[in-house]
């Protein structure tokens, strides 16, 4: 359990990288006809310069909510160590800034998680991780923040009602 609780966030952040860093190709112009005889040679616009693939990315920082059920439980402090660490090893590979923000309600309260989640929302992050205190507690929160533009994944608790994009986690049972 240990271990898999540390690879939420590393799966994450890969994951979050891997989709951010895709650059969308731009269209070659249509090809030049030539201009009549009677007006002048048309002259070519420069090419545009290639986009960056995700808003996110525009200001070279990624900045990723962790968000745990409650900061009280140290099975979480394990999933953030790993996210720190990643986040610093890909940093270090560049040619992002990663940053982690580990956040939540010190003791499992769905209302606390929800205002946290709204705080993330208003400090525009560019991805959430939750592990939800309730399913249905969390459907507007996630909602909300994919209306901004936020992407949103949960873990070891699903609300998948939501319109979250992926769920990490194990069955408890299947587990033991």
């Amino acid at each position: 359990m240990k271990r898999f609780s540390m690879l939420f966030p590393v799966i994450l952040i890969l994951v979050l990288v891997a989709a951010q860093c895709a650059v969308p190709t731009t269209q070659a112009p249509p090809p030049a006809t030539e201009a009549p005889a009677t007006e002048a040679p048309a002259t070519e616009a420069p090419p545009e310069a290639p986009t960056v693939g995700h808003p996110a990315l525009e200001d070279g920082k990624i900045t990723i909510a962790w968000i745990p059920k409650a900061l009280n439980n140290p099975v979480f402090e394990l999933g953030r160590d790993g996210a720190f660490v990643k986040a610093e090893e890909l940093t270090n590979m560049g040619p992002y800034e990663v940053e982690i923000q580990y956040v939540g309600p010190v003791a499992s309260d769905m209302a606390e998680q929800a205002r946290v989640m709204e705080d993330m929302i208003a400090q525009g992050v560019d991805a959430i991780g939750v592990s939800c205190n309730d399913p249905d507690g969390c459907i507007d929160p996630i909602n909300t923040a994919i209306e901004a533009g936020i992407e949103v994944m949960t873990w070891d608790s699903d609300a998948p009602d939501s319109d979250r994009f992926t769920y990490l986690g194990v069955s408890n049972y299947d587990g033991g």
